[in-house]
């Protein structure tokens, strides 16, 4: 299975620690030795450890981007029922897909639906 890792950095000395955010992925290797991404900004910092059991194509490496760029996905875990859910009509028109990995799914179009708080 998959790992991930994050680092949520509010003040300056939070900042700091995310010089950890590679090393703290590495550390997880034996989750998902196929490839490790990461990805960071001021704010936060986001890593994953693939184990590539479904598609062992690059099209499922993370850190994921949404169309626009704005949203940054990680995730760990399989969608299952990804092929019906890719030929309803309702879902093909609001989700981004990637063909073939387990996450493919995953990234929606974020416009559609807000996060409150």
């Amino acid at each position: 299975m998959c790992g991930i890792t994050g680092i949520y950095a509010h003040n300056t000395l939070g900042r700091l620690f995310m010089i950890n955010l590679v090393r703290a992925t590495a550390a997880i290797s034996s989750r998902g030795p196929d490839f490790q991404g990461v990805y960071n900004d001021e704010m936060a910092g986001l890593g994953h450890r693939r184990l590539s059991v479904i598609d062992p194509s690059p099209s499922g490496n993370q850190p994921m981007k949404d169309k626009s760029g704005r949203y940054i996905l990680v995730y760990n875990g399989e969608i299952y029922n990804q092929i019906i859910t890719k030929q309803t009509e309702a879902i093909r028109r609001t989700v981004s897909f990637r063909i073939g990995y387990g996450s493919a799914v995953a990234p929606v179009d974020t416009g559609r639906y807000r996060l409150s708080g």
